[in-house]
Order: C-alpha cells, then structure tokens, then sequence
C-alpha cells in the first residue's frame, strides 16, 4: 500500500513490512541478488533505462548493481512515513505534506 496526492502529485514508495516476503527495500534489494548471481557470464547483456528519457542502454554487471542501489538510495530519500503506522501516528489527518489535500491510500 502506498499513499499520494492527486492535486500535486507528490508520492512516496510503499510502506515497508518485517513480516514474511512483504514489501521493503532490503527484500527488494535481495530478489536481484540470485538474478546477478545467477546470470552465468559479464559479457552478458546488462540493460538499464535511463530515468530521464526511457533510454536502455547496455551496462556492465557492475554498473547494473550500482544503478539498481542508486535508485533505491533515491526512494528511500523520498520516504516520508516508513510503516503504515507510522503515517497514520504523524498525518492523522491525512493531508498532503506539500499542499494539505487530503491524500489517496492505495
């Protein structure tokens, strides 16, 4: 589940979990690890879009793991309420950080 605004947009990533395969970045993270670990070659093709413009282009199997943390690092900085709980104790109100309209849980 995760929360956003439809007037001016502002979102933030799901609410994290400790329980089971539920959502958070480290089981995000972890579900990569088998697929670059188990991918038998570095001459492999390694495609990455670009967050701008959409590209793809082909990337060592390094920079694949780099990007993929960079990008997590980002979502993360956006976090504004961790757990479910967390949102409901800080914005019991609901409203948007950035224009206090009432927010969407979806």
């Amino acid at each position: 589940m995760f929360v956003y605004c439809d007037k001016c947009k502002w979102t933030q990533d799901d609410f994290w979990s400790e329980e089971g395969d539920c959502y958070n970045p480290f089981n995000y993270v972890a579900q990569y690890q088998k697929y670059v670990f188990e991918r038998p070659r570095d001459d492999m093709d390694w495609r990455i879009a670009d967050e701008k413009t959409g590209d793809v282009k082909t990337v060592s199997r390094l920079e694949y793991v780099a990007t993929l943390f960079e990008s997590m690092a980002k979502t993360i900085r956006k976090q504004k309420y961790i757990k479910y709980e967390d949102y409901l104790e800080q914005n019991p109100e609901g409203l948007c950080p950035e224009c206090d309209n009432p927010l969407t849980l979806d």
